[in-house]
């Protein structure tokens, strides 16, 4: 259903199992809780999932380069003009708020998180998230798709 997640972890051979249920759409703590228990289970090295959301020897991918031609270039509008409230049925409303010059995301239940200018009018938080914002024939934000793993999800204004 949209806006539930689950997940389920078995280990058949010491017959046991969990199943973790959520209602709030990406929930970001099922998967750490599920690789918890199989490092309990299974009697592996305590990895710090919970804390990071990823294990330590995970190695943050480096972002891709953006051409010479489009970096160092400006929004194609004010930071002002990005401003706004915007819902989407499936996920939480999120609103996005100009704080002293640098443009913040911020979800109803998750936290803020800053937007950095990589081209056009594209950003991206400081955890690789893609945020494209639509201006329509008027000049004025339409919508913003937001990257949620790897799929952009539209949230209109």
């Amino acid at each position: 259903a949209p806006g539930f997640y689950t997940r389920i972890a078995m280990l058949p051979k010491r017959k046991i199992g969990i199943v973790l249920l959520s209602n709030m759409s990406e929930c970001p703590l099922l998967s750490p809780l599920m690789y918890r228990f199989y490092d309990v289970y299974t009697g592996a090295p305590k990895n710090e999932w919970t804390d990071t959301r990823k294990p330590r020897s995970y190695q943050e991918p480096k972002p891709p380069k953006i051409s010479k031609l489009l970096s160092g270039k400006k929004p194609t509008l004010e930071l002002e003009r990005y401003t706004g409230k915007f819902r989407n049925i499936m996920h939480d409303n999120l609103e996005v708020k100009n704080e002293n010059g640098r443009l913040v995301l911020v979800f109803e239940k998750y936290y803020p998180e800053k937007l950095n200018h990589l081209y056009m009018d594209t950003f991206r938080t400081d955890d690789m998230r893609e945020v494209v914002f639509s201006i329509d024939a008027n000049a004025n934000i339409s919508n913003i798709n937001v990257q949620f793993y790897g799929d952009f999800k539209p949230f209109k204004k």
